[in-house]
């Protein structure tokens, strides 16, 4: 076991690396947009575990968080290696690290497309709630003096489940559609190069398939954007699945359509957050659409029993494969 000294040496080493002012090359942006959009589904992913331990003061804190590092992403792609440094560096100290910033950012995320009749998400937030998000955050870590007297983390949760149900499902909905640009780093690397040249809506379908875990996150993405309505618009879900197919192959298909199926399960079992679980469910329905009619029954209980042992994010590991219809 390493001493009092050298424990302190090391915390000291991890304070003092430099921040980056700097530009990035291309790899790098895009390594680092599906960073942020891995971490915000990693954040998602505590939310449910605090929930299920009855900690919804500390699960709203990490939502907001959650949402400001999908605001994370867009922003990289507004920079360019060849900007010059001044840029760069006010990028750095007004933007990626700017809380208000990114909360206003993602409170405004498919306000131009919706405004040309493509709506793209489900949930969205006021500007007044944007403004609140700030406040919320730091009260459901921290004690502080509101109106007068003290507030504890445990104060501030009374009544806090219809909140989180709410902002949850916004945060939720959005890395499910930004997945089909940062399922990896390569994925990220692959939209940003290609930001700037799209003319329609629709650019960047279909996309290139380099691996399952890219295909579970396209999956996810046409089934968030499917299950807007409701019934879902299971004619144009399961185009996209076709084109998914040929693309990625039968095989890694079926496997991809299992493990999102199971994924879609788990969260449409999750009690405390009604909302999620009730757009889960249309998304597992969407899933459902593309299995052969006679296989449905026993396809949906498999993935119902195997739920349990899912990860709470769109990297579940295959469990049998689900055919196509």
């Amino acid at each position: 076991m390493a001493s009092q000294i050298e424990r302190e040496q090391l915390i000291a080493a991890l304070a003092n690396r430099s921040i980056c002012r700097q530009p990035l090359a291309q790899a790098e942006i895009g390594r680092g947009a599906h960073l942020c959009w891995s971490n915000a589904i990693s954040l998602l992913a505590d939310v449910r575990l605090l929930l299920s331990g009855a900690r919804p003061a500390r699960s709203l804190s990490l939502t907001v968080l959650a949402l400001e590092e999908l605001a994370k992403p867009p922003m990289l792609f507004g920079v360019d290696p060849s900007d010059e440094a001044k840029r760069w560096a006010k990028f750095w100290k007004e933007k990626f690290s700017r809380h208000s910033l990114k909360q206003k950012a993602i409170g405004k995320y498919g306000d131009f497309l919706s405004s040309i009749g493509h709506e793209i998400y489900g949930f969205r937030l006021s500007a007044p709630t944007v403004a609140a998000l700030e406040a919320l955050k730091q009260w459901g870590f921290y004690v502080d003096c509101i109106e007068g007297a003290f507030q504890s983390p445990e104060d501030f949760a009374a009544n806090l489940s219809e909140i989180v149900d709410l902002l949850f499902a916004v945060a939720e909905e959005r890395p499910d559609r930004f997945g089909q640009f940062h399922a990896s780093p390569e994925q990220s690397s692959w939209a940003y190069e290609r930001r700037l040249k799209a003319t329609r809506i629709g650019e960047f379908w279909p996309p290139p398939i380099r691996s399952e875990i890219e295909l579970r996150a396209y999956l996810l993405s046409v089934a968030s954007q499917y299950s807007l309505s409701n019934p879902p618009n299971y004619a144009a879900f399961t185009d996209a699945c076709e084109q998914l197919s040929a693309n990625a192959g039968a095989a890694m298909f079926d496997r991809a359509l299992s493990a999102i199926g199971r994924v879609c399960s788990r969260r449409a079992q999750f009690a405390a957050l009604p909302t999620a679980a009730a757009r889960a469910l249309l998304m597992m329905k969407l899933c459902l659409i593309v299995v052969p009619e006679a296989e449905r029954s026993v396809t949906i209980q498999r993935w119902k029993e195997s739920s349990a042992d899912v990860p709470p994010n769109n990297r579940a590991a295959p469990d049998g494969a689900a055919r196509r219809r």
